[in-house]
């Protein structure tokens, strides 16, 4: 028995020893990894095209000893160098860098460790306008500075491997202990190793994505509430609720018209975004097609953890029939208009709101006319949950009208009132619903989605260590159009109520960290597959 004791502790320890030994042995700096080096004037979106340089993306090149980009490669006027942890702009020539919102280079490594931060380095002979960052995207940024040939600006960049799932001790323990006695310990230590190890990253959620639907774009802010960039634009088409795959990284974006004769109505177009915000020509492909339904247009999408997407019809029993709830497998989104699986989830309701994920897995779904939120069953789609009962009963004035939905880690049900601007949250799992927050007075709505961040055990937040739990929700202003005071972002404590202004800003010009009018949905957004990993 001691033996068997003994034998099992240095198995669990040598398990623990071997995870812990792996997640530090990551490559820890930048070569060997993949970098596409791109040069944009007068802005983020316009690629810049010069004096017979090649437009567009240059690479992917193999970061090595080498210049990765000479001059006359990327830009005719300087060459970009990658090392282990820097990257060094050189000018060749003596050139004043015109003056633009972005005037430099976007660089976006891959098989790299996640970048944590970027800085000038001091010995810089050529000062930066700014740098910024996203997961594995560097930007550098020249206009307005001068330069002569040989001068240097030099980034700093720090980098963290990859995080691993690390198995607790204990848990190893028992499951060693558990299997053991089937007399496959030696088995179950490689079946951990190589289920971990082969198993999808992890990311570190560094950046927020917001739909601004009045400016037809997608806007990237870091965690602070900065602005950083304009993510990507979204054509005629005008942003409303998003989603990132966790298998291919892949960003997508329900629609309404941005204009003519049915501008604000809600399409059945889903747009689609690599993770660094570029985009192929089949963007704007995937339409929701449906024989029956009382309309194919579509407001709410979920992703679960398999990588299958759940699209929501928006309208239903005011139109003669239910909201239609399809999936979509992962295997299948690369179509460039993939299939829906038959038997769609059908929920007897006028709208169809946020949908989320409840600690038992069910899908639920919000409408705000309704009054209401359902849960059903994905493998059978029967009615699990109706909260209509529970909404009803509480005191919280005006009445709740859910739009956002979100659960915490200990089932708990959180919710927006899109028109009385108020956010609730359920007392305990199973009521009574009390209010958490007044956010929002007209003509100012919580017409997007909320977005829960604290522990929790489904998907798609993993937690490390104590993790206060927060919540996240953008405004959206019916006024009529004007450029002037742009629409916030909120952050709330889920256990106080107590909100900071995420993201605010003045009337343009003076937009301070905001670039938002008409404040749909945001995400977390990763820089690449894998579900969000929390950090303390």
């Amino acid at each position: 028995m001691k033996q068997w004791l003994m034998g099992l502790i240095l198995t669990g320890t040598a398990l623990f020893v071997t995870l812990s030994l792996t997640a530090t042995s990551a490559l820890a700096d930048l070569i060997g990894s993949q970098v596409t080096a791109t040069e944009f004037f007068p802005d983020t979106s316009t690629v810049y095209s010069c004096c017979g340089i090649l437009p567009g993306p240059i690479g992917p090149v193999t970061v090595g000893p080498g210049v990765e980009f000479p001059a006359g490669s990327v830009a005719p006027d300087g060459q970009l160098d990658v090392a282990g942890s820097q990257i060094i702009w050189t000018a060749t020539e003596t050139v004043d860098y015109l003056t633009g919102s972005f005037n430099g280079f976007e660089l976006i490594f891959s098989g790299a460790p996640l970048i944590t931060d970027v800085t000038v380095d001091a010995s810089s002979t050529l000062p930066a306008a700014s740098v910024s960052f996203a997961g594995n995207q560097v930007w550098l940024n020249l206009a307005g500075q001068s330069a002569v040939a040989g001068q240097q600006t030099i980034l700093d960049i720090q980098t963290a491997p990859e995080p691993l799932l690390v198995l607790p001790l204990g848990a190893a323990l028992l499951a060693v202990v558990m299997l053991s006695r089937r007399r496959a310990t030696r088995q179950l230590s490689v079946a951990i190793l190589a289920a971990l190890l082969g198993s999808s990253s992890l990311h570190a959620a560094d950046h927020i994505l917001v739909a601004s639907s009045r400016s037809n774009s997608l806007e990237e802010f870091d965690t602070s509430g900065n602005w950083i960039r304009t993510f990507a634009t979204t054509g005629p088409y005008a942003p409303v609720a998003l989603a990132q795959s966790p298998t291919s990284g892949e960003v997508f974006v329900t629609t309404m018209w941005a204009s003519g004769p049915t501008a604000g109505q809600l399409t059945n177009k889903i747009l689609r975004y690599q993770a660094n915000g570029n985009f192929a020509t089949d963007w704007d492909t995937f339409t929701i097609h449906c024989d029956g339904c009382p309309t194919t247009a579509t407001q709410s999408l979920l992703f679960d953890s398999a990588g299958s997407l759940w699209v929501a019809t928006a309208y239903g029993e005011d139109l003669g029939g239910p909201i239609y709830i399809f999936e979509y497998l992962a295997k299948n989104l690369a179509s460039t208009n993939p299939p829906a699986q038959p038997s769609p989830i059908l929920a007897a309701m006028y709208r169809g709101n946020q949908m989320a994920f409840n600690s038992a897995g069910n899908l639920c779904i919000a409408g705000f006319i309704d009054e209401d939120v359902q849960c059903f069953d994905t493998s059978t789609g029967k009615l699990t949950d109706d909260y209509y009962a529970e909404i009803h009963a509480s005191s919280v004035s005006p009445p709740i009208q859910p739009a956002g939905l979100a659960f915490g880690g200990d089932g708990r049900m959180y919710l927006t009132s899109v028109f009385g601007g108020q956010l609730v949250k359920e007392s305990k799992p199973g009521g009574p619903i009390v209010l958490l927050a007044s956010l929002t007075a007209a003509p100012s709505e919580l017409n997007g989605n909320l977005v829960f961040r604290g522990p929790c055990a489904k998907f798609p937040c993993l937690v490390t260590g104590p993790v206060t739990p927060y919540l996240y929700i953008s405004a959206f202003s019916a006024a009529p159009l004007t450029f002037s005071t742009p629409d916030p972002v909120f952050k709330v404590a889920a256990a106080t109520g107590a909100v900071t202004g995420l993201i605010s800003g003045a009337a343009a010009p003076a937009l301070a960290s905001d670039h938002i009018w008409g404040g749909e949905w945001m995400i977390f957004l990763s820089p690449g597959p894998g579900p969000i990993l929390l950090l303390p």
